[in-house]
């Protein structure tokens, strides 16, 4: 079974613990009193009852629902009489005690057990009372004597069905015991009296009971069930001088009030519920943050969690029991608000923005049985609620600076009354001595606390930040969508805006939707056909460049590597003398700058890794532009950058791996690319989709540009232009095959091997390998171009083989160089085709 728990979270101890008295002074029989008896019935209401409190004989009886997780949960009720003087009992007697079954309930999870608490509190205190509750005090089922501020044991009993359970109060100050409560168990004393809690001297007191999975009878005369050893009266049969009753009004047309509280996510709406609740009492909040606060207060330990989807609005539960995780009470809840009418505030932040999700919650408050509000806080709030959230953030301050004064104090060495001890010779100057003195006070500190004073951030403050979000992200974006205000044809009775009028608060939601679309992630965002294209694209061509740069690095006599990467020297930059070499923004084809070399002829492992990144970076933005279909969103934001880096390339982007630490520093390696644009950070593209469309030759060139920058800074002694890129982050490439390794070898040896030639086909630079030495005696075909021939390459990228074909041209392509050494071929198999 469930341990025991205790009427506080075990997370938070009490603050004091109680003491019995220390002699038991016996109680005398009842005087005669002549004065008038009190008329009006005592009795258990829903006015002053938690949701699942079912009153049964007008008052008599109460019951607690036991589906849906409230079974865990405790209900509480409290009595229509509030005692102010004298000496009286009331009686509670276990009718039933339910063992609820839950449906799907995990094994070695705890089972719902039987629970009562009986004693007094104060009129208006909390049912359940939490951990600084001073205002009620209980006898529970296990013995314990609780109170806002201690659990103390006092009692050895056992609850069963038929048990009468009496609370003696004791409010004569003649008496020995005054001031006190006494439990009785069928008529014989269980406990010595125990003091009330502070809170609860000099104030009228109402009988209260708070119970789990029993069902229990309140008695209050006027003869008790279990007679007590001594002569006492009920409370039924009080003087009316010494109790109030109190009374409920019932609203004039017969219907109780529904409200629906709109406001926007973090700008105020919760505070002000809370507000609206401290000045009308009789009404009742339903939301998930009461529903946690439900279970938490009945004695549940709420396992704390950092998931992305809490909120205040919709917390994460983690109780470990899997009905009140999922939140089910929130089911029942409905039913129960319909069942029995009484005032409501219905606070849920994202449904109350939403238009269909508003008809939805009033469909469940019919217009016979309530009355329907709404009130609009949006825009600006007025100048007291502004003051009042001041005064709060400027006693929090000082709060903090107190308590960092005190802890300084407590930590001042035992010599210091020695330091202000001046020595002889500045004695006899007094104004050494002061000096001195004034040196000392000011190591010491002063002797009172400083002032907290708010900073001009701080007065410019309208909304108090919480730790907390009221909603979490996926909620937010549909807020963004579809909020809008409400109006009469949604079926309220009353909408009002207690902060800016209609207008006001119209502007309000369009500035927040335009702010909130420049800070929101977009959660449910994929990647559309359009990126794939474009990311597969580029892979070929970068890949090409790749393979022609491995080419050209074994014409020239370097070794070629059996691993997947082209090695770097230890700088991170290819050395050499730049002198002379044409400007890359001036380069027609990038596969030769008029020397027969490729402008990537000294590329490393960094520059492949940072053309790669930079290009990947491009098309990012550009995707993310195009499938947000929102022209109000103009840019990412860079707090998400990871995320949505993440959602297309399916791959963590690393800073670290750069030599970046931040995202500001990543986009400063591509600034002639990126930029963050002011004064919100977005990241946006500096190049236009007509200058980079089918033009992956404009980053090479950036990229080209970008490497000659870094050689001649770190000539000049610019230590900070040394790049250190991970060896994880650039693109594979694939192992050239043994027969063409053969090739190369021949070829520097040589043997006739021609270069091999280049093509730009639609803007499209493209690699077209190049024919054995000895195309034997098969060259049939017309111009002097080349017969069938088979390369197995790449095979260990996984691109499969390139086939050359039978040319269908008589002449070669326009801005093809060398006709005998072309072939029409394409990729067959791998990860798809290469095309022409």
């Amino acid at each position: 079974q469930q341990p025991q728990q205790p009427l506080l979270p075990q997370s938070e101890p009490p603050k004091e613990v109680l003491k019995p008295p220390q002699e038991l002074q016996e109680e005398q029989d009842a005087p005669d009193d002549s004065r008038p008896v009190l008329a009006a019935e005592i009795r258990m209401g829903h006015q002053d009852s938690t949701l699942n409190v079912l009153p049964l004989c007008e008052g008599r009886a109460v019951k607690a629902l036991s589906e849906g997780g409230l079974q865990y949960l405790l209900a509480a009720s409290r009595a229509n009489a509030a005692v102010k003087g004298g000496r009286y009992l009331f009686e509670a007697r276990i009718v039933e005690m339910l063992n609820p079954v839950e449906s799907g309930r995990v094994s070695g999870q705890a089972m719902p057990r039987q629970h009562v608490r009986v004693g007094f509190s104060v009129q208006g205190s909390p049912l359940l009372p939490a951990a600084d509750s001073d205002g009620i005090a209980l006898f529970d089922s296990e013995g314990f004597y609780n109170s806002g501020r201690g659990r103390l044991p006092v009692a050895q009993m056992r609850l069963g069905r038929g048990q009468v359970i009496g609370v003696l109060l004791n409010l004569e100050p003649a008496s020995p015991n005054a001031n006190t409560m006494s439990l009785f168990i069928d008529g014989v004393r269980a406990s010595k009296p125990q003091p009330l809690a502070p809170g609860m001297l000099g104030k009228a007191l109402c009988p209260h009971v708070a119970f789990r999975n029993v069902t229990v009878q309140l008695h209050f005369g006027p003869s008790p069930l279990a007679p007590l050893p001594f002569k006492c009266r009920m409370l039924q049969e009080a003087a009316a001088a010494d109790v109030e009753i109190k009374t409920y009004r019932e609203p004039p047309d017969g219907k109780h009030e529904v409200v629906l509280p709109i406001g926007l996510p973090d700008e105020g709406l919760v505070p002000w519920v809370d507000h609206f609740l401290e000045e009308h009492p009789e009404f009742v909040e339903l939301s998930d943050r009461k529903i946690v606060d439900w279970a938490v207060r009945s004695g549940l330990v709420k396992t704390s969690t950092n998931s992305w989807k809490n909120s205040s609005d919709r917390p994460d539960v983690t109780f470990g029991i899997s009905v009140l995780d999922e939140l089910g009470v929130r089911k029942v809840r409905g039913v129960i608000a319909a069942l029995i009418p009484r005032n409501y505030v219905v606070l849920e932040v994202k449904s109350n923005c939403i238009k269909t999700e508003r008809e939805e919650i009033l469909s469940r408050f019919p217009a016979a049985q309530y009355r329907r509000v709404a009130h609009v806080a949006i825009g600006a709030p007025p100048s007291g609620w502004v003051q009042k959230l001041h005064d709060e953030i400027l006693q929090e301050k000082q709060q903090k600076l107190t308590a960092e004064w005190k802890l300084k104090q407590a930590m001042k060495p035992q010599g210091d009354e020695q330091k202000m001890e001046v020595d002889d010779t500045a004695k006899e100057d007094s104004k050494a001595a002061d000096e001195v003195k004034a040196e000392v006070k000011e190591e010491l500190g002063s002797d009172e606390p400083p002032k907290a004073q708010l900073t001009e951030e701080e007065q410019k403050i309208r909304f108090k930040p919480q730790a907390q979000p009221d909603l979490n992200e996926l909620a937010l974006g549909q807020v963004m969508r579809l909020c809008v205000l409400p109006d009469a044809d949604e079926g309220f009775d009353q909408v009002t805006f207690v902060w800016e009028d209609e207008a006001g608060a119209q502007d309000r939601i369009k500035s927040w939707v335009l702010e909130r679309k420049a800070t929101t992630c977009v959660q449910d965002l994929e990647p559309t056909q359009w990126f794939f294209a474009e990311q597969g694209e580029w892979h070929r061509q970068l890949q090409a460049w790749m393979i022609l740069a491995k080419q050209r690095r074994a014409l020239r006599g370097e070794d070629i590597p059996d691993g997947d990467e082209v090695p770097a020297p230890t700088s991170g930059i290819e050395e050499g003398d730049e002198s002379g070499a044409p400007d890359p923004a001036t380069v027609e084809n990038v596969l030769d700058v008029g020397t027969g070399e490729p402008l990537f002829s000294k590329f490393s492992y960094t520059d492949w890794a940072l053309i790669s990144l930079r290009y990947e970076l491009h098309l990012l933005v550009r995707a993310f532009q195009k499938d947000v279909h929102d022209p109000e969103r103009l840019g990412m934001h860079e707090s998400h950058l990871a995320f949505y880096y993440n959602r297309y390339f399916r791959k963590p982007l690393n800073l670290q791996a750069y030599g970046a630490s931040t995202v500001r520093g990543l986009v400063e390696l591509f600034e002639d690319t990126l930029a963050l644009d002011s004064p919100l950070p977005l990241l946006v593209s500096k190049l236009t989709e007509e200058e980079t469309t089918k033009r992956f030759d404009m980053f090479l060139k950036l990229a080209e540009r970008d490497r000659r920058d870094r050689l001649c800074r770190i000539a000049t002694g610019d230590a900070s232009a040394r790049l250190v890129v991970q060896r994880n982050v650039a693109p594979q490439l694939p192992v050239l095959p043994q027969a063409m390794q053969q090739q190369l070898g021949m070829a520097r040896a040589g043997g006739n091997f021609p270069p091999p030639p280049a093509s730009s086909l639609g803007g499209l630079s493209r690699i077209v390998l190049p024919p054995p030495p000895n195309p034997g005696a098969n060259s049939k075909a017309p111009g002097g171009w080349q017969p069938h021939h088979q390369h197995e390459y790449g095979q260990k990228g996984g691109y499969g083989s390139y086939v050359a074909q039978q040319p269908s041209y008589a002449t070669p392509p326009p801005g093809h160089q060398d006709q005998s050494g072309y072939s029409q071929g394409k990729w067959a198999g791998g990860k798809g085709s290469w095309g022409q």
